[in-house]
């Protein structure tokens, strides 16, 4: 699990942390390379350093970086280890806050202590039926954000119909192409309730 602190100005030795929105890092031709659109709306970045001490199937080193297609709703899950050299400060700024929320960063600060919000890595969650919206037989939770446990005070994250009381933003993947490093089918889903 892991909660989210507001950060209003992005400090140089922070710039590689993991968070939510913000000022991504990127390796040398990033967008390019994986045809990132100006609809590709960045949603997260994961140092998977911060992780490497808990047991999971995600790689020790190297960063995730989590993007949604504004209209087709079709997440971009991309992982790579290379040396990071280019800053992308204003990434979403094509994206008006009326209609997509507050973009600036949150810290992402991942606490064994937690039990409930928004976590990496888990089960899908039963009690939501998501079975309505897609099969998910073999999928697991690769992240799930809780619209309870984002900041009320500046709405983020409204490019889709998420309750903001109530709700879920959820990246599934397989099992096993989580266990082969393969992020290129995973699926997204909007859960509001």
């Amino acid at each position: 699990y892991f909660s989210l602190k507001r950060k209003n100005k992005e400090a140089n030795k922070d710039l590689d942390k993991s968070k939510l929105l913000g000022a991504p890092v990127f390796p040398k031709d990033f967008l390019e390379n994986h045809n990132i659109k100006e609809n590709d709306y960045f949603i997260a970045q994961i140092n998977l350093e911060e992780l490497k001490e808990k047991k999971t199937l995600l790689p020790k080193e190297g960063f995730l970086y989590f993007f949604v297609d504004v209209d087709s709703f079709e997440p971009k899950v991309i992982y790579t280890n290379e040396e990071l050299i280019e800053l992308c400060d204003g990434i979403n700024d094509g994206f008006s806050k009326e209609d997509y929320g507050d973009t600036r960063a949150l810290e992402m600060i991942f606490d064994d202590k937690l039990e409930e919000g928004n976590y990496l890595l888990g089960d899908i969650d039963q009690n939501l039926d998501i079975d309505m919206y897609m099969d998910t037989k073999g999928y697991v939770t690769l992240m799930c954000l809780d619209a309870l446990m984002l900041p009320q005070d500046k709405k983020v994250l409204l490019f889709t119909n998420l309750a903001q009381l109530d709700g879920y933003y959820l990246f599934l993947i397989k099992k096993d192409d989580l266990k082969n490093g393969d992020f290129s089918k995973v699926k997204f889903v909007d859960y509001g309730s």
